[in-house]
């Protein structure tokens, strides 16, 4: 199997925040990255701060393309998982999600689409978006009840309400099997979706208690994954490939242990990209700017 390489980017560009998404634009072919949680300080005090710049990375550059963006709740109501983005193929647009409110971006500007769909009831209810090319149609999926919708462009429909209902959920398109799969990390068990129903396939993998970060570059899923230390630190637990139905761990080095890092697949170049983080579950100014890439590097 060929081995997979993380490589550090460039480190200008969008400032250090945690709790912010990313999506590949197959359009343009850029990744586009918005928001976020960062810290401002005055004197000894740090106060959490919601970020709304958007920004373009080419594989060598960010660029800021917008300093105005999808409105979400202030610093102290965003929960760690309350936000959500990806590329919807069928009609060429970004879909974010968040509190209700779903957005599309179309290479220059932001717009609400709607703002009824998944229904986000709790501090630690958790949504993730995905695009799932066998049904040309964007799937969200969240705990606490949340179900499963699906997007059509205009509007949301639930298509099921069991399936995988545990925290630390990470939702990504499974290129091999055309289907969804989703890692609860709070259980340690891997699902799978077909478009109509879930089905748990393993829970053989990252583990449990494992906060894992997953994105497909157009072959493959991968996922980065960290677990809660002493002290709210976060402890590296590797890089993994998720392929046959199952979880193989491919690397553990690259990136620092962060937690709520943003992560998202290059499926023109079939590489994975990660910003950002935080060293502390709880945030704080311990927070990463970085960018990293993680590629095939031969047989």
């Amino acid at each position: 199997m060929p081995r997979h390489m993380w490589v550090q980017k460039q480190n200008i560009g969008p400032a250090k925040r945690s709790r912010h998404v990313m999506a590949f634009d197959e359009k343009s072919g850029r990744v586009i990255l918005f928001g976020g949680l960062t810290g401002k300080r005055s004197g000894a005090a740090l106060t959490p701060h919601t970020l709304n710049d958007t920004w373009s990375w080419d594989g060598t550059f960010w660029t800021q393309v917008s300093d105005m963006g999808p409105w979400y709740p202030n610093p102290l109501e965003l929960s760690r998982r309350s936000m959500a983005m990806t590329f919807d193929a069928k009609r060429g647009q970004i879909v974010l999600y968040t509190e209700g409110a779903s957005w599309l971006w179309d290479g220059k500007y932001w717009w609400q689409a709607a703002d009824t769909g998944p229904v986000v009831q709790y501090a630690e209810s958790e949504i993730s978006l995905a695009f799932m090319p066998a049904s040309a149609m964007v799937f969200a999926h969240g705990n606490q009840e949340i179900g499963t919708w699906s997007w059509d462009g205009v509007k949301w429909l639930q298509v099921a309400d069991t399936g995988p209902s545990g925290g630390l959920q990470a939702l990504s398109s499974d290129p091999e099997r055309k289907r969804l799969i989703l890692f609860e990390g709070e259980s340690g068990v891997t699902w799978e979706f077909d478009g109509e129903a879930w089905q748990g396939l393993s829970s053989v993998g990252p583990g449990r208690g494992v906060d894992l970060k997953v994105a497909s570059d157009g072959i493959r899923v991968v996922g980065f994954a960290v677990q809660q230390g002493q002290g709210g630190r976060v402890e590296p637990r590797g890089t993994w490939l998720w392929f046959d139905s199952h979880w193989k761990q491919i690397e553990n080095m690259g990136p620092a242990a962060r937690i709520d890092a943003a992560l998202t697949g290059n499926t023109a170049t079939h590489a994975i990209i990660l910003h950002g983080g935080s060293e502390l579950a709880g945030g704080g100014d311990v927070l990463f700017a970085d960018t990293w890439e993680c590629a095939e590097t031969g047989p």
